[in-house]
């Protein structure tokens, strides 16, 4: 198998037997896949029959409805199934983006509440503090690498918790500054880096939001209520506790939907696959396992115990990783797809490689990657760069217009951390972080920046 790939990619490169080698590599690629996916399959399914047979780990219940239609599907394993798993698929990236939302909602909130705790809570500030030696302190933690990157990151991150005291026209020119870097860019670029900010100064939030997480949303509801210029003691311990609260709700509600698409994304690769998998030792345990396994969870006999499965895994042992090498040392998939369209339109096989082509997103880290998201690789020009601008501005002043003044200084906060370093030098970032800490008068707001990024910096 690895001296035929080889050979079909290297004609491939050459444009040698280019009809029946890209027919060659479509289903070579598709073994190893298949096989690579199938063992995951099996230890990521297995996983999920552990948490459901320990009592402590509780699936949530929309969780439990995504398993028990994955549990008919692979029940089946039948290529008709393919697009009642694209839509499972599709559903968990929905609810990703509406609990991303949501965690970036929980940051501009935490940030507002960090603010005002202090007002109750004791912290004494630091002996001989000065806002001069704070200053010198945080330049040195951000200039201790040398990498430009790190040291970028370090900037975005210290800016994120400054108490930051600024005009909305000066916030407005740095985000127009930001926007301008990519003028005469691709417009996807753009777009990606609009869609950062809108989703970290919460803009971004859908009707179905609500809808997929009402609880959530009603928590957020009842944090708006509260007056956080003139909170109370108890109402900043209840908003404490309600934070709390969407914490473990949503980290648990995350963990659950990335179990949930590592096993779609599983099932989705074998699929895809099927009609070029082998019926070798590794397939057979594979397949056994996720027979059994499905038998467990729909309250069926099983033939096995879960002692005995386990014993199977060891068989797979380095099986996964001698897959892995090879689906990376063969994957010329985006190399064929733009030297060799025509040839494969010609042999019709456009729905062919486009289940190959999904094959290396499906195995990618992001599991949830978007199969049909388009790249708009035209240029920025001055008149769409405007439109950008002025749509941004007109969201940023709704919110504003619907905040209260912490809540819109977080928003602020979590936009310029997401902004390229607009500083010129390290002169006037010095000057912008001194200006920050002694311009804030707010004691219980300057104790939190304090001991938040005193957390981060020593």
């Amino acid at each position: 198998m690895e001296e035929n790939m080889r050979q079909i990619i290297n004609e491939i490169s050459k444009g040698k037997n280019i009809d029946d080698n890209l027919k060659k590599y479509a289903d070579g690629f598709s073994k190893i896949n298949n096989k690579f996916a199938y063992i995951r399959l099996a230890l990521n399914y297995y996983t999920f029959l552990q948490m459901q047979q320990d009592e402590n780990d509780v699936i949530s219940s929309d969780i439990v409805l995504e398993l028990n239609k994955m549990n008919e599907v692979i029940a089946g394993m039948s290529e008709e199934d393919i697009s009642v798993v694209e839509d499972m698929r599709n559903n968990i990236i929905r609810k990703m983006q509406a609990l991303t939302y949501y965690v970036d909602k929980y940051n501009v909130y935490e940030f507002a509440y960090n603010r005002v705790e202090y007002k109750y809570h004791d912290y004494d500030m630091p002996a001989n503090y000065s806002d001069e030696e704070f200053t010198r302190k945080i330049m040195k933690y951000i200039f201790d690498d040398e990498d430009t990157t790190i040291i970028n990151s370090k900037i975005c991150e210290i800016i994120g918790q400054l108490p930051i005291r600024m005009t909305k026209s000066k916030f407005f020119e740095y985000v127009n500054s930001g926007l301008d870097v990519y003028n005469q860019g691709e417009k996807s670029s753009l777009d990606d880096f609009v869609y950062r900010i809108r989703t970290s100064a919460i803009l971004e939030e859908k009707e179905d939001y609500k809808l997929l997480y009402p609880e959530i949303h009603d928590t957020f509801e009842e944090l708006d209520k509260y007056d956080l210029k003139n909170i109370t003691e108890d109402e900043v311990n209840e908003f404490s506790e309600k934070l709390s609260e969407l914490t473990t709700y949503i980290d648990d509600n995350v963990s659950a939907n990335m179990m949930m698409q590592e096993l779609i994304n599983d099932v989705l690769l074998v699929l895809y696959t099927l009609e070029s998998q082998e019926n070798d030792d590794v397939t057979a345990i594979c397949s056994e396992v996720v027979s059994e396994t499905n038998l467990m969870f729909t309250g069926k006999f099983a033939h096995k115990t879960n002692e005995e499965l386990e014993a199977m895994f060891v068989k797979l042992e380095g099986k996964q990783e001698e897959l892995y090498h090879n689906i990376m040392n063969y994957d010329i998939v985006d190399q064929i797809l733009d030297k060799n369209k025509d040839d494969i339109i010609r042999n019709n096989l456009e729905k062919t490689y486009e289940k190959v082509s999904r094959l290396p997103l499906l195995n990618s880290d992001s599991l949830f990657v978007e199969f049909d998201k388009k790249q708009d690789n035209d240029k920025v020009n001055e008149e769409y760069l405007e439109t950008v601008k002025e749509n941004l501005y007109k969201e940023f002043i709704d919110k504003f217009a619907n905040s209260q003044r912490l809540i819109k200084k977080s928003i602020m906060s979590a936009t310029l951390s997401e902004l390229p370093v607009f500083f010129n030098n390290i002169s006037e970032l010095q000057d912008f972080v001194y200006n920050c800490l002694q311009g804030c008068t707010d004691m219980a707001e300057k104790k939190g920046c304090l001991e938040i990024i005193s957390s981060m910096i020593l």
